[in-house]
């Protein structure tokens, strides 16, 4: 799930899985096995998910976590619509849902994704604030306003909340 040029359909394809596991899965954020987690923040205003990558095919990144969110009413000044497309290469975005998704996969900077409309989920769990989920390197952590998730491997992070967010 680290490879760029799927991003675009991966949040769509997430959110299916999510709405459907969410009819049989009890609403708790730990409800989870340790290779998928999904969760929103308390004011229910930004949804994520965490998955382990199980590509075999990029052994560079088998086994390792990716923490991404979505802020469903983005209040801050979008960014230019520039992110580095799956080959590499600088790319321009022209969905309707850029700026408001930030992913962090282990070992990578944390970047915006290019991806369509926002999605709203039926009932996410929550991640109450001062809770975290970790999946690899990955954590993510519930503030009072936002969510921060941050790679414990290199120290990057990304804190998204509906007002702004930062990479770091």
């Amino acid at each position: 799930m680290t490879k760029r040029s799927g991003r675009i359909t991966r949040l769509a394809l997430i959110a299916s899985a999510t709405a459907a596991a969410s009819l049989t899965l009890p609403a708790t954020a730990h409800g989870d096995d340790f290779n998928y987690k999904r969760f929103q923040s308390p004011s229910g205003d930004i949804m994520c998910v965490m998955v382990r990558n199980h590509d075999r095919d990029d052994p560079a990144s088998n086994g390792k976590g990716e923490g991404t969110c979505q802020v469903l009413d983005a209040a801050y000044a979008m960014p230019p619509r520039q992110y580095v497309g799956g080959d590499g290469r600088p790319s321009t975005c022209w969905l309707g849902g850029w700026g408001s998704q930030i992913s962090l996969p282990e070992g990578i900077p944390p970047h915006l994704d290019c991806v369509g409309n926002v999605l709203a989920l039926p009932s996410l769990p929550t991640l109450d604030v001062g809770q975290t989920e970790s999946v690899g390197a990955i954590t993510c952590a519930s503030e009072p306003s936002a969510m921060r998730c941050t790679d414990t491997s290199s120290g990057r992070f990304f804190r998204v909340s509906s007002d702004s967010y930062e990479l770091g």
